[in-house]
Order: structure tokens, then sequence, then C-alpha cells
């Protein structure tokens, strides 16, 4: 027996694989994958061979843009001498260059060296013709599978795989012939064929994975940072973490510093800021919202995700009109590489992807999704019920088409919808009943067009997008109240970067917004930030049927500088110009933001951020609106400060650890008549986040995020220091997913969550002219709820065919039946009061076929 070690840079990358994803002004994307040109084979240890052990060894290994192995590094050992012989033969290796961007670019692999025990095979220079070749192919996924080692054992001979997958054997003798595939991280494949004569066998071998995932690649980009803390996850990483239902976009809620959501909701609440104080971003440009009805999903289907950028505090000025932080999805560009698609069934919606080329410079991608829990749910009410149950009902679809007529340029266009409503279903009225549908009705959703044309040419890179969308809501409750919003946003960003000397890039860019809106109101005066919901009887309804308008030009500009190697400097400067109808007279805010970057040792960087943001008064949110706000309203203003460190503790291995201090002044508040609103408000917000993240190998992957912070507003002068609504004072998240293998996965999700603050009642009176009970209110959020704590599971089972893959899973939200608690109700008097609790356990089992 002798050693055949055979290595492989881990599957075919595609530019859903890049884990480091770009900066905010200039999305890259690894247009191709390193290639390993030169293998040397690694000395098998002697021990080893005596003992008939066999082994793999997963590294980590830096690649140059020249193609050189610069560094390597072993994350997970194997002992007996493997790890050492390993190391010694890919230092030697070399590569054809990774690009991105068109661009020859360093990137970081994990690599898998195996080391296997089979029989002498060596290739022979044959001078007839071919008469066996054939391509090797990933079991499940069809991708070309480089450097696999093909071997007939018999004629003690073999060749390795080319770029594409492919080989070939000239002169084999006629009969049958045992061929052997062994390549690393994958399971040996054997089979028998028989050449006959005068003609050629071609032939196509798929082998499967050691532990299977369509989206298992991870090539890690080396990029420069452009702001002192961001959090990227890829898709590789997060499709099977337990309660997501397999959408990455909701694992956005698992970060440091995001609060957890009423009822698990789509709120997204960061580092004690409004939901609406944050900005949702997809390549860019705004997202009306992130997810559908209730945060079952995502409005961006996760399987045309590249990337997901969450960046909690200290932003660049490439992001502007913000007070909170910054989640900015990136898509990617379809597959080229031949036709792919999935389709997943759950009890909760079902979703279809299909995406492909056309022709050599053209691809495309198309997806939607619908759920169904509407046509269920009456299966499960009694047939003479005479109450009525509302259900959420959603969809969305997704069209992108991509142009690449050459290496420097890339034109696209990108189609979005997502519509959600609230729909009654009742056991005996027919659901569309008139009475019914005028008394009741909830509908959101909008649409987008966004045509996209980048330019990248040695040192300058050029980025213009341009939106035009529609967003509507409609909610009528009764006959007397509703309101209806219509809008039709524009939009235009473009952003330009060039690269000169000194190690100094310089970026600018122009983002504008402009949103027409009619509006149509008749609610009561809705409550504010730290106002309860009013008890008793409703005040008069306010009626209002108005044409109004906003816009914001933004300019910025920012400069990245690296004096020394170990040092990066990052100063910007952003001036917005923001007017709206009812005051047409521009207002103008200048905010300039500084980050440092400071490699003390290799795997030790100190950070350091500072910046003011402003944010302009809702229009839509009705904030400036005469018979509900105040149109004197001004920009509300933040000085965001922070300083951390990040550690490589080992490879994979990342700990993060940072605080922060946010000073809010100017902030919208509540004021007397006839003002409503007013810019007396001030905030506070100071705490610490730890970040220990595993990245992903091929069996695990997980983190520990854990937030401590506190959110204190005072609404004017002369008032007390009060919690904010979304004050959560300590929330902690554990993940954990692990590669069982035979297909299976399994993983988990502990969450904890200090309860968000309330205002208590404290008493009653009543009121004789309406004969209804008056609340008595405490101090405003004096009071807390309980904590929340919750467990979730999910199981995979996944089925590898030659060209397509089937995947079963069982995802469980709140295993232990852990019921939380999310608000308070009362008697009629007030003397009274119980908890309502939220979900019960929900088990969402799912079926997932991919190809």
């Amino acid at each position: 027996m002798l050693a055949l070690a055979t290595a492989l840079v881990a599957g075919e990358a595609s530019a859903q694989d890049v884990v480091a994803p770009a900066n905010p002004p200039a999305q890259q994307q690894l247009t191709r994958a390193p290639v390993l040109e030169h293998f040397v084979e690694a000395a098998y240890p002697a021990e080893a061979r005596t003992s008939n052990l066999e082994a793999k060894v997963l590294l980590e290994v830096d690649i140059s843009a020249t193609g050189e192995v610069t560094r390597a590094a072993v994350v997970t050992p194997a002992g007996h001498g493997f790890d050492e012989a390993a190391l010694e033969a890919v230092r030697q290796f070399r590569f054809s260059p990774a690009e991105v961007d068109g661009k020859p670019s360093a990137v970081r692999i994990h690599y898998s060296y195996d080391f296997v025990l089979t029989p002498v095979a060596q290739e022979v220079a044959q001078e007839g013709p071919v008469n066996l070749e054939g391509t090797i192919r990933e079991r499940g996924t069809r991708h070309a599978v480089p450097g696999a080692e093909v071997a007939l054992p018999e004629l003690q001979r073999s060749t390795t795989t080319d770029a594409k997958g492919n080989f070939s054997f000239r002169d084999v003798p006629l009969g049958k012939h045992t061929v052997l595939v062994t390549v690393s991280g994958y399971e040996k494949f054997s089979t028998a064929e028989t050449t006959t004569a005068g003609k050629a066998l071609k032939v196509t071998y798929y082998v499967l994975r050691a532990f299977f995932s369509p989206y298992e690649t991870v090539v890690r980009a080396d990029k420069e940072q452009k702001q002192e803390t961001e959090y990227s996850i890829s898709l590789a990483e997060v499709e099977r973490i337990p309660g997501t239902y397999g959408d990455a976009l909701k694992v956005v809620q698992n970060l440091p510093g995001v609060a957890r959501a009423p009822f698990n909701g789509g709120l997204i609440a960061i580092r004690g800021t409004s939901p609406q104080d944050s900005g949702i971003f997809l390549d860019g440009e705004r997202l009306p919202l992130l997810f559908h009805f209730g945060g079952l999903t995502a409005v961006y289907n996760s399987e045309l995700l590249q990337s997901v950028d969450y960046l909690p505090g200290n932003f660049p000025p490439y992001y502007g009109d913000i007070l909170g932080g910054v989640v900015d999805v990136k898509s990617r560009d379809p597959k080229t590489d031949g036709f792919h698609g999935l389709v997943d069934v759950n009890v909760i919606d079902a979703n279809a992807v299909l995406e492909g080329p056309l022709g050599d410079n053209f691809s495309i991608a198309i997806a939607g999704r619908r759920s169904y829990i509407d046509l269920f749910l009456p299966l499960f009410l009694s047939s003479s019920s005479t109450s009525f149950t509302v259900a959420p009902v959603f969809d969305d679809a997704q069209l992108k088409l991509v142009w690449k007529p050459n290496g420097q340029s890339t034109l696209s266009l990108l189609f979005l919808h997502s519509q959600d409503a609230l729909q009654l279903v009742t056991g005996s009225t027919p659901a569309n009943d008139p009475n019914i549908g005028r008394n009741f009705l909830d509908q959101t959703g909008f649409n987008q067009v966004r045509l996209r044309y980048t330019y990248t040419n040695g040192p300058v890179r050029w980025d213009t997008i341009a939106l035009l969308g529609e967003t509507h809501i409609n909610v009528q409750i009764g006959v007397t109240e509703g309101l209806q919003v219509h809008s039709n946003p524009y939009g235009l960003r473009s952003t330009l970067e060039v690269a000169t000397l000194w190690n100094l890039t310089l970026a600018g860019g122009v983002d504008w917004v402009y949103q027409p809106a009619n509006i149509t109101v008749a609610f009561p005066q809705p409550p504010q930030e730290g106002q309860p919901i009013p008890g008793g009887p409703l005040n008069p309804t306010l009626y209002e049927n108005s044409h109004t308008w906003a816009s914001d030009l933004g300019l910025w500009v920012e400069a990245r500088w690296r004096p020394i190697p170990t040092l990066v400097v990052l100063p910007g400067l952003r001036i917005d110009q923001s007017l709206f109808k009812l005051q047409p007279t521009p207002s103008w805010t200048a905010d300039p933001r500084l980050v440092v970057r400071w490699t003390v040792l290799p795997p030790l960087v100190l950070k350091a951020g500072i910046g003011i943001y402003h944010e302009a008064p809702g229009v839509a949110g009705g904030d400036t609106d005469p018979v509900f706000g105040n149109p004197d309203l001004t920009s509300q203003r933040s000085v965001q400060s922070s300083l951390g460190l990040e550690w490589s503790v080992r490879p994979g291995l990342l700990f993060t650890f940072e605080t922060f201090y946010n000073r809010l002044t100017s902030i919208v508040a509540p004021a007397p008549e006839p003002e409503k609103l007013a810019n007396t408000g001030l905030g506070r917000i100071w705490g610490f986040e730890i970040f220990l993240r595993q990245a992903l190998t091929s069996r695990i992957f997980g983190w520990l995020s854990y937030s401590f912070s506190k959110s204190q507003r005072l609404d004017a002068p002369g008032d007390a220091w009060r919690p904010f609504d979304f004050d959560q004072t300590h929330v902690l998240t554990a993940i954990l997913s692990y590669k069982l293998g035979a297909g299976w996965e399994v993983g988990g999700r502990f969450r904890y969550a200090t309860g968000n603050p309330v205002t208590p009642v404290v008493g009653a009176v009543k009121d004789d002219n309406t004969d209804s009970f008056v609340p008595i209110y405490g101090a405003t959020n004096s009071a807390r709820l309980p904590a929340f704590v919750q467990l979730d599971v999910r199981i995979d089972k996944i089925w590898v065919f030659n060209t397509w893959s089937l995947d079963l899973y069982l995802d469980v939200q709140n295993v232990t039946n852990t019921r939380a608690v999310e608000g308070t109700t009362y008697s009629f008097n007030y003397a009274q009061s119980v908890y309502f609790i939220g979900l019960p356990i929900i088990p969402v089992l799912g079926l997932k076929a991919a190809f």
C-alpha cells in the first residue's frame, strides 16, 4: 500500500460563496475562484502508513493576487504527523489567481487535504488516441471538480482532472477495467468500465461530498475595512440556523446590538434606537421593509442572496438619514454554469427559484413565494362558528437580468414585488362577504424596478443605480377608521472610487431620493414613543386627505489611507439637503465621521470610531403633518462613538469586543397642543457587545452574542430620564450547527432578552359621561415585562442524487413551549390584570429540492 494524497479547493466557488463581502460603496463579487496549478504531494507519515491510518486535515490558506500561498494554518488537526506533512506540502502549492470584480485578488480559502491509502497509480505517456475520457462533477450540485485523481489501478495509471473537471486516457487496453476516483473532501468513487475497439468511451462521474451542502464552499476574500464594526454573513453559513426557516435575513436579529422584537416579529431595533431610525438597503438603495407580516420570512429571496452586511454603528458616509444602524442586503448575479433551481415547500409557504445563462453574456434569475396559511386554516375552524379569524397572506417575486458585454462593464435589471395582507377566514361566513370586506382590510406592498451599471478599469470603479418604485398601505377598521398611503419613490445613487498612490483610495458619491405620497387618514391621534395606548373611550376620529412629498439629496466623500501597513485611517464627510412640501426651504446638515483601525499584532486589531449622524423628520409617518404632528420639525441628531478590539483566537475563530456611546439631541417628542410634536427630546445610549464566532468548517458553525445596553430618553427640559420603549439591558444568543454525516445535520439556538419597558396602570377613575373607566398611569416605562427565554431546534436530512438533492427539515421554534409575555390586559375597571402571551411551540416541516 502506498499513500496517494490529493487536495482540492473545496468545490467550485461562486459569487454567493464570498463571506467577506464588498464594502458599501462598491460591492465586490468573486468572478473567478482560484484553481490549483502546481500540486505537491505530501510525504505520508511513516508511523501512520505502518498503522494503515488515513486522515483529513482542514487548513486555512491565504492565496496572493499572483497565486502564491502566503499563509497556511491548520483548522482541524488530525495528529500522527499528518498536520505537519499537509502544511509543508500546501505551502509549496501554486494557484491561478482568484478574481474579484474581474481583477486578480488575494483570497482566503478552506482547503481539505486527504491522506488516502491506495494502490500505486502512475500515468505513463501514451502515443495512441484517447479512448476513455470524462468529467468529474459534484453529486447534487453538478459543479465541476478540478484536481480529482482518476486512476486505473490494474494498469498502474492515473491522471488529474483539469479546471473544468475533465480527464482523459490514451490507449487503454480493450476490456473491463476498474476506475477509482479520489478527491479531498469527497467519498471514494469506484466503478467498472469496458473499452471496445473503434469506440471512444465518454463518461460522467458524480462524487459525493463527505459533508454535503449545496453552499458548502467558502472563499474568504481579504478586503479593506471601511467601517469600525461590520458583521457580514453569507448563505453558506446561515441557511440552516434553527428558528429562521432557512431565511438568511432573519439571522440579523441574532447579531450583537439587535433587540428582540415583540412576538418574534420583523422589527429590527439596533443599539437602543427605534426600528424607524435604522436603514434597510438592498445593494445600497432603500427597501420599504425587510420582512413580511409578523417577521415570518424576508421580502427578498435568500437563495438569490450574496451576503448581508450589518453595521450597528459608526458606519461610513455612504449611508445617510439614519440615527440607528444599517442592514445592507447584497444580491448576487445569476449562475452561469448551467441552469439551476429549487423548490422549497413547508407548512407556511412555497418558494421556487430558477436561474441560468441566456447566451455568453446574459444570465437570468427568477424567484417567487406564496404563503397558504389562509388556505388550510379554515379546515380547522368549526363550520358553525360565527367568529372571525385573521390569517396573514403574503407573496413576493424577484427577477434579475444581467448583461456583461466585457470584463469591465456590467448592466443589470432587477424587479422586486412584495405583498402582505391580513385576510379574514371564518367557519360559516364567506371570506368574500362584502360586509366583512368593507369593515376590515389590512394590505401592505411595494414594487420596485432597479437599473444598475458598474464599470471597473484598474484603479477606477464607477457604480450607478436608478430606482423607480411604488408602495401602498391600505387599512380599514370598521366603517369610520382607516389609512391609505400611496407613494411612488424615485432614487438615484452614483459612486466613484479611485485608488491612488501612497496607499490612498478616494471615494465619493451622490444619492438622491424623492418621495411623493397621497395620504388619507381617518384615525384617532396615535400614541408617540413612550406613551401608552389610550384606555377608555378613544379620542374623536381625525380625518385628513392630502398630497405631500419629501426630498433628500446626499453628497459624500471618504478617504481610505494606510500610512503604515498596520494602520488604516478612514475620514469622511456627508452633507444632506432635506426638504418637504410644507417646508420647501432646504435644510442642510453636515456629518463628519472618522474610523481608525490598528493591527497591534497580526491576530489583534484595535478599532475606534466617532461621527455625527442626522435623520430628517418622518413625512410618511406623519411627524410633519399639521393634523397629527408639526410641520416645523427639524432633523434629529446623534453623535456616535465606539471603541473595541478584534482578536483572531485561531483560524476561523474570531472574538470581538466593543463599547459604544450615542448622544441624541433634537429628538422628536410629544408636545402640548397645538404643536403635538417638537424637537425637545434628548437621548443617551451606552453599553458593550461581545461576539465569539466560529466560521463555517466542514462540520461546525456557530456563534455566541451578548449585548449589554442602556437606552434612555428625556422628552423635554425638566423631565426625568426614562427607559426607551426598546431598551433591553441584556440580550444573549447562542447558535450551534453541526453536520453529523450521512446527510444529517442538527442545530440549536438559545435566546434570552430582558423584557421591554412598560408604563404601569396605578389606578382608574370613572367617567360618568361615557360610563367607563379611564386609567391612571404611573411613571413612563417604569415597569418591565418578564424576560424572554426560548430554545429552537432544527434537524435536516439530505439525500444527494447525481444531478439534484433533497432536504427534509424540521425547524421547531420554542421547543420547550415557553410562552413569552408580550403585554398586559386589564379588566373593565383596571382593578385586575393578566399577561397576554405569545406564540407556543411552532414546528415547521419542509421539503427542499435543488438542482
